[in-house]
């Protein structure tokens, strides 16, 4: 295990949880970028193949805390190379899938492996690393994430504009095949604080800083719950209302990436003055709302609109 004493990064474990934030972060979204072709193909509406991503995060949010007290005996790295192996059957599922019901099948599966996955990642880290390293820890975890959305999301639009949409789960399941050896082979074992079965009891709770949790989780879902009602959908919106073709849709995605991964460093930069954390979070909403408004003004415009997003994406980040 790292510890306090480590005096070199553990650059290979971190690629590893990098490499499968990435794959896992692409797996999520990737029919974010193909909805237009996934409808043709399985002869729904692009608001049925939307509604892949909304089950997805649904079943996140319902499996997360019951599989976190179910598991919380067995091993951290077990969990999480079983975690991603539900992604892989998520993606070969919905590579094979015959209709749309098997399709949304594979997605309850995929959230099932996310919710077991984020539950545990993070936490992984922070156990991992002795305090000096947990900055760069963390980095490579949304690193992982920002190239999701820089690389992967656009490169599955494009495979299935010139290819077809089932190769883009079968790409995934390979990555994440990947990502499950590399976990397996290169992440070291860390304490279990629930291996015994016990756990404190009535410790949130009684915690007083809960209200004040409770308060900024209930920002953070109507924040990134807007955020992402829209992004789902935001493939077809581009192609009917921007004429962005299947293939160059790519373009505005990769720019949603980018301006992702610059937000995140203004974001790091404003985040070292704590005193002024309730402004700037405010601030960054007001912003992201009124992108929001301007992309829909801006539409018709290729290039404004591609600019848009990636401004809007900076504050969503």
């Amino acid at each position: 295990m790292v510890n306090s004493t480590t005096e070199k990064f553990p650059w290979a474990a971190m690629s590893a949880i990098g490499f499968t934030v990435f794959a896992t972060v692409t797996s999520e979204f990737l029919p974010t970028g193909m909805l237009p072709s996934m409808a043709a193909d399985l002869g729904v509406s692009t608001s049925q193949i939307g509604f892949l991503v909304s089950v997805w995060a649904a079943t996140v949010v319902l499996t997360a805390i019951p599989m976190s007290l179910t598991t919380r005996r067995f091993s951290r790295k077990s969990i999480l190379v079983v975690a991603v192996a539900l992604f892989t059957a998520s993606n070969v599922m919905a590579a094979l899938a015959p209709n749309y019901e098997i399709l949304l099948a594979s997605r309850v599966v995929g959230g099932l492996g996310n919710g077991m996955f984020w539950m545990i990642a993070t936490g992984y880290v922070t156990t991992m690393l002795p305090s000096k390293w947990r900055s760069r820890g963390f980095l490579f975890i949304s690193a992982g994430a920002n190239l999701a959305f820089i690389a992967g999301l656009p490169l599955g639009s494009a495979l299935a504009a010139v290819s077809d949409w089932r190769s883009g789960f079968l790409i995934m399941s390979a990555l994440t095949i990947g990502a499950s050896v590399g976990l397996y082979f290169l992440l070291v074992p860390v304490p279990n604080p629930h291996s015994d079965g016990t756990t404190k009891k009535n410790s949130v709770l009684s915690d007083s800083t809960f209200p004040m949790v409770l308060l900024g989780v209930s920002g953070v879902f109507l924040v990134v719950g807007g955020g992402n009602i829209f992004y789902p959908y935001i493939a077809p919106f581009l192609i009917e209302v921007s004429h962005f073709t299947p293939l160059t849709v790519a373009a505005p995605l990769a720019a949603y990436g980018i301006g992702g991964t610059i937000g995140i460093v203004v974001a790091e930069r404003l985040g070292r003055k704590p005193e002024n954390l309730s402004r700037n979070i405010s601030l960054s909403i007001l912003y992201m709302a009124a992108m929001m408004v301007i992309v829909n003004l801006v539409a018709p415009s290729t290039i404004a609109v591609t600019v848009a997003v990636a401004l809007w994406s900076l504050g969503f980040a």
